[in-house]
């Protein structure tokens, strides 16, 4: 009558009672677990799900920070990866004096701080 997951109408609701059959919420409530002679009372097997979460998004924040830094290659790292290196030969092209579009604007800063700097110095 009805698919996992749908919605149950009214009317499919009605005739489900009808025919005694009712929702149930089925689960698990271990008081304590026995596994080869060790006991488990209940506070050890208790499961804070706010806390599993956290340390499941740590852990995925953790991992991803790893694959960056050994570059490794996936789906997911490759754009921050390219980004990074990109980053990096801008930076490097900065600090080398190297002129294309990208680094005019930087060099020109660089040479009038130096040339600032210069002028502060000698006094012209």
């Amino acid at each position: 009558i009805v698919r996992r997951g749908e919605t149950i109408s009214r009317e499919v609701a009605g005739l489900l009672t009808r025919m005694e059959i009712f929702p149930l919420e089925v689960g698990l409530n271990l008081r304590a677990v026995v596994n080869h002679g060790t006991y488990y009372p209940p506070e050890v097997l208790a499961v804070d799900l706010d806390a599993l979460r956290a340390e499941l998004a740590r852990s995925a924040r953790r991992s991803l920070a790893l694959a960056l830094e050994v570059g490794y290659a996936a789906k997911e790292t490759t754009p921050l990866l390219l980004e990074r290196a990109h980053r990096r030969a801008l930076a490097l092209a900065v600090e080398a004096s190297y002129p294309t579009k990208e680094t005019a604007a930087s060099l020109f800063a660089k040479a009038l701080r130096q040339a600032k700097a210069v002028s502060e110095i000698t006094g012209h």
